[in-house]
């Protein structure tokens, strides 16, 4: 086999296996016809390309026509742009090196026994190092790369310029279509040494990528838990002012007692009815009302049901939580708390006061405590960059009480859903409960 037809060979190769590895990382947003076709114009266009380049880049200007399926990316996969840098360079990176080691491999061997592999050896090292990183890949890199660019994709810009960095080092200082008539051992060296450093240069830009990850983790935990400690603030004074105002009832209702018994003693019917009946216009509808047994539960629900009618929102509430739960009343007061300020800040959005609605649902079944809370909404609801909801606001702190409800499920080994149902907007939250 000549040496242009072995190169147009493993040329061939480097490209399906290039389109092949890429699939394995990204779904196409195209449909299968759109995809195919699009990938058979780059080729061609690459090839084409590649011959107006050879009078600047030489044996090197297929690998610098071929940077030019950086646009299949655009059009194919809908990820950021520094993802998709990335898997671009690591893949051309990962097959490049394999064609560089069949290369000098074989070139060393000729030296040795030149009658077998003068004309074959590169074609039988090409294929066995190339099968032999697929495997590495397939197996042991994949999926980790593939965890570590869901989970901490954003964070990898740094990755992207290293790798883009790292393959074009590779190019300049190693020249794989070249015609050479040998290699020295040292120079078989050099290139294992290159691709030892460029592995552990790998290594250390996924490390960095996971750590600024994992920190900007905890800085969402932390901002989470001060949320959390305002919202606790919040629902703290709320109960505070409940038990004043109960208080101040108390002490005010032993005047009113006095009032009736003097009037009854007395015989004045008439004025003690009066008397009466002004005490029961200035209670409101739902001062007195219990809305659930639960005493936490009941002063946030009826909290939020006085805030809903002074904002003339419809608010229906059916809670039978009981009075005695496994979960704790900080961690209910956060779920409750969130829950039904993200519905009333919802529903003052809404600019047709006729369609302001909430609507609480509370039960406890098979050892679960159901809540779901529906609102009516304006249709805006705000997406983060890994697709869950952030709020229906434009700010950039908000979405952290819908996440605190969601660790809170995870902690009791429940469920969390919140999301738009048609015009409703629904938050559906599951907690199991502990059984002594």
């Amino acid at each position: 086999m000549s040496d242009g037809l072995g190169a147009a060979v493993a040329g061939g190769g480097v490209l399906c296996f290039f389109i092949g590895m890429t699939h394995t990382f990204y779904h196409s947003r195209r449909k299968n016809l759109q995809t195919i076709l699009c990938w058979v114009l780059c080729i061609l266009f690459v090839c084409l390309f590649s011959s107006f380049l050879h009078p600047f880049f030489g044996s090197r200007s297929v690998e610098m026509a071929g940077l030019f399926l950086i646009f299949a990316y655009l059009y194919l996969f809908n990820v950021p742009v520094r993802q998709r840098l990335f898997t671009f360079f690591f893949i051309n990176t990962f097959l490049y090196a394999a064609v560089l080691m069949a290369k000098y491999t074989a070139l060393l061997l000729c030296d040795v026994c030149p009658a077998h592999f003068s004309r074959f050896g590169f074609m039988m090292f090409y294929f066995i190092y190339t099968f032999l990183c697929l495997w590495i890949y397939w197996k042991k890199l994949r999926k980790p790369v593939l965890r570590w660019l869901l989970q901490f994709g954003r964070h990898s810009r740094g990755a992207a310029v290293f790798a883009g960095s790292g393959y074009f080092l590779m190019l300049l200082l190693f020249d794989v279509w070249g015609n050479q008539g040998g290699a020295e051992p040292v120079e078989y060296l050099n290139v294992v040494l290159f691709l030892i450093l460029l592995a552990s240069g790998y290594s250390l830009a996924f490390f960095h990528m996971a750590a600024a990850g994992e920190a900007d983790e905890a800085k969402r935990r932390a901002e989470r838990t001060a949320e959390e400690l305002r919202k606790s603030e919040q629902y703290y004074k709320t109960l505070t002012l409940h038990q004043q105002k109960i208080r101040r009832m108390q002490h005010d209702m032993r005047h009113h007692f006095r009032v009736l018994e003097s009037c009854l003693r007395s015989g004045q019917l008439q004025y003690m009815q009066s008397y009466l009946d002004g005490l029961l216009e200035n209670i409101s509808e739902h001062s007195g009302q219990a809305l659930c047994a639960n005493y936490t539960a009941g002063i946030l629900l009826g909290y939020y049901a006085e805030r809903a009618e002074a904002e003339g929102i419809r608010f229906r509430c059916d809670a039978q939580i009981p009075t005695e739960i496994s979960v704790h009343d900080s961690h209910l007061s956060v779920v409750l708390g969130n829950a039904l300020q993200n519905a009333l800040e919802a529903c003052q959005r809404l600019s047709d006061k006729e369609e302001r609605f909430i609507e609480l649902l509370a039960r406890v079944r098979g050892g679960f405590l159901i809540l779901e809370v529906k609102n009516s909404f304006d249709g805006m609801v705000i997406y983060d960059s890994e697709g869950k909801i952030k709020s229906g606001k434009l700010e950039d702190d908000h979405g952290l009480g819908l996440e605190s409800v969601a660790d809170i499920a995870g902690q009791y080994h429940g469920y969390y859903f919140a999301g738009p149902e048609g015009k409703i907007f629904v938050l559906r939250v599951v907690l199991g409960l502990t059984t002594e």
